[in-house]
């Protein structure tokens, strides 16, 4: 855990509202992509992502070890996320996971075969499992390191080491039979 980000969660807990700000500034398009991940809905993840800091807000006094925010926050996020999830598949108008259409990728029309990469790869994202589909938005989307992703997810750098070396060859296969 860095230093900075302890730093700003015991001011938060101080009441320093600022301080909950650069949080949120922080770790907004991590927990974005995160629950991007479960969710594979952009509209509905924004919704969820603004929702977790609401409640992460509220419950920040429970919150026991400041330095364990990143984590405590992702599984606000995850929790949020899986809900909203379970409550989607309890009403019988809403589409199955599956089905729902991916997101459009805006470009230039000279940009069409790449517009179709694109494509491609969000669709064989969305036949990932849920823990491979998170982390693989972590490491290429936002950028993170094994050390920063394993702290999140609290788990081992080999473990996301692994899970990433299999969504890699998850997604080269599934692309190649295209």
């Amino acid at each position: 855990m860095d230093f900075e980000t302890t730093r700003l969660v015991n001011e938060a807990l101080l009441g320093d509202r600022e301080a909950f700000d650069r949080l949120v500034e922080r770790f907004a398009a991590k927990i974005f992509y995160l629950v991007l991940s479960v969710v594979a809905d952009y509209a509905a993840a924004e919704d969820l992502t603004q929702e977790t800091f609401v409640q992460a807000y509220v419950m920040l006094p429970k919150l026991r070890e400041p330095e364990r925010f990143p984590a405590w926050l992702a599984r606000i996020a995850r929790n949020r996320a899986l809900s909203h999830l379970r409550k989607k598949k309890a009403r019988p108008d809403s589409l199955p996971l599956d089905d729902a259409a991916p997101p459009p990728v805006s470009g230039p029309p000279e940009e069409g075969a790449d517009a179709e990469r694109k494509r491609r790869l969000l669709e064989a994202l969305r036949e990932l499992p849920e823990v491979q589909r998170r982390l693989v938005c972590y490491k290429y989307l936002e950028r993170m390191s094994l050390e920063e992703i394993a702290f999140l997810e609290g788990t081992s750098e080999a473990s996301v080491r692994n899970h990433l070396y299999r969504a890699r060859k998850a997604l080269r296969r599934m692309l190649e039979d295209d």
